[in-house]
Formats: C-alpha cells, structure tokens, sequence
C-alpha cells in the first residue's frame, strides 16, 4: 500500500474545484481539502480509513481534510464527480483546526437530507460552469447544512 498527498491549488477567490473521473482507481490517498464524491452513474466502492462504502448512481460522501481514503472500481463502469474544496476556507468558515463532518447517502437517513445536498452540489456545478462569483454563497449554506445533519 502507497500513501501519497495530493496537492490542489485554488484560484482567487474559488474555495472549489470541480471535475468529473470515469472508471475511476485511486490508491490510498489524501489530500488538505474536503471532498465530495457523487456517483453520476455505476457505483464505486470508497474506502474511507478503514469502512468500505459502496456507493451507486446520485450517492455521496464526503472525505474530511486529511482523511485516508481510496476509490475502488466495481464491475460496473462508473462517472464520478470530485469536488474539492480548500481546507482553509471550511476551517475558516467553522472557526476550528480541526473539522470532521460525517456524511454519506449509503450508511445514512433519511434521503431528504441528502436531496438537499445534491440540489446544492448541482447548483454549486451550476455557478462554476457560468463563472459565476457566488459559489461561496452556495458552498457555505450547503456545508453548513452538512455539519447539521
């Protein structure tokens, strides 16, 4: 097993970084930013230390900063979106050094709580794809929301 950083640099002004992955493997990983992984379609399994999560089509989880974790194919092939959003903005934002948020549609309920999430992260995709300078407005309520739930 090989465990290595990755490395993000934000633009000026945008605390996120958006892309989409398909047949995704990643080895054991981590990274100083929060990150959500959507399923856009297939699964995926995520290992996240040390619980497996298979994740399907519309399910989430969020990775904390500086959290171990890998993604695993399944049989199936898969699309992912990766969100990436700097860890000093969340830090900032809670007003702590350490932040740990637990949220994933395959071990929790109720669903409602994850659709407004998702509604979230495509708005969020939204304001990145027109260049739009309100993301943080979006980014924060939706991690705020994350951290209620």
């Amino acid at each position: 097993m090989y465990l290595r950083p990755e490395v993000f640099e934000f633009k000026k002004n945008m605390p996120v970084i958006a892309y989409v992955a398909s047949g995704c493997l990643y080895p054991y990983h981590w990274h100083n930013t929060l990150e959500i992984i959507r399923v856009l379609s297939g699964s995926v399994n995520i290992v996240i230390g040390d619980e497996e999560l298979k994740l399907s089509k519309n399910d989430f989880a969020v990775v904390n900063i500086d959290e171990p974790h890998r993604v695993l194919r399944t049989v199936e092939d898969n699309k992912l979106l990766f969100l990436q959003i700097d860890g000093d903005y969340c830090k900032a934002l809670f007003e702590n050094e350490f932040l740990f948020l637990y949220c994933c549609t395959a071990c929790q309920n109720p669903r409602e709580e994850f659709d407004t999430v998702n509604g979230y992260i495509k708005d969020i995709i939204h304001a990145i794809d027109e260049n739009k300078g309100c993301v943080t407005e979006i980014l924060e309520p939706m991690l705020r929301y994350i951290s209620y739930n």
